[in-house]
Order: structure tokens, then C-alpha cells, then sequence
């Protein structure tokens, strides 16, 4: 018997772990067919009872690491703004990517220095009314809705 305020619990000392294993899963791991039984009121009592069954379970001899998961990062400034928006442009129907894709080219447009200031102004002119029309789009969709 244990004194008051002692526990069995020894540091350093490896204790084996019980498990609770079926007469159907011993039979199993003895290579023996499972003998299945319809248990009903009048043969409960002569049914096989689980019992206890220690195993030993060897310890690793080093400890596992685990790498950690590669999270998105997420702004949290202007997280709300962000789900704000994106919701919003799901109901209109907005295509994101479309836009996208229209600011990428404006941008490649400003930055080329081949195009004189002229040749600039039409083309980012023409990929503004692209995106407007892309915009206008989306609202009649809304509307139609």
C-alpha cells in the first residue's frame, strides 16, 4: 500500500502500457480465424470478456522533431479591409484575376521605355477602358441578378 501523498510515479523508471485487447483481435494476432458470435439477451452471459493485456512498447531512442507547417502569412493591418473586399467583389462578380492580369500589363506598359509618351498614354488608355468595361460587366450582372 502507498503512503499518503506518495505516487507510484518514479522519474527515470519506463512503465509498460496497458491496452484492452477483444478475444476476437488475440485470435487474430495468433493466426486463428475469429469465431463471430450474435450476442442476444440469452447468450450474454457465455460471451468471451475483454481482458487487460500488457504489451511493451519500445521507446525511441531519439526524440522526433517535427518541422513546422509553412502558414500563410497574414497581414493582420489590413486583414478586415481585405475580407471586406473580397466579399464584396464575390457578389458583384468581379473577376480579380481579370483585373489583375489588366493592372500587370498597365504596369508593363509605364515601365517600357521603347513606347514614346504618346504610344504610353493610348495603350494605358485602352487597358483603362479593358478594365472599365470588365467593371461595367460585373454591375450588369449584379443588376440582372
Amino acid at each position: 500500500m502507498l503512503a499518503p501523498n506518495k505516487s507510484e510515479f518514479q522519474p527515470g523508471k519506463a512503465y509498460p502500457d496497458t491496452v484492452s485487447i477483444s478475444a476476437a483481435a488475440r485470435d487474430m494476432a495468433d493466426g486463428k480465424t475469429p469465431e463471430i458470435v450474435q450476442h442476444t439477451y440469452d447468450n450474454l452471459a457465455s460471451a468471451r470478456r475483454i481482458t487487460p493485456t500488457q504489451i511493451q512498447i519500445a521507446t525511441p531512442t531519439e526524440p522526433a522533431t517535427v518541422e513546422p507547417r509553412n502558414k500563410p502569412e497574414i497581414n493582420i493591418d489590413n486583414f478586415f479591409e481585405n475580407t471586406m473586399q473580397s466579399i464584396l467583389d464575390n457578389r458583384m462578380g468581379l473577376d480579380k484575376e481579370k483585373l489583375k492580369e489588366i493592372e500587370a500589363m498597365m504596369e508593363e506598359v509605364a515601365k517600357d521605355d521603347s513606347l514614346s509618351p504618346d504610344q504610353k498614354a493610348k495603350k494605358l488608355e485602352e487597358l483603362q477602358k479593358l478594365m472599365d468595361k470588365v467593371i461595367e460587366e460585373s454591375v450588369e450582372k449584379l443588376i440582372n441578378n
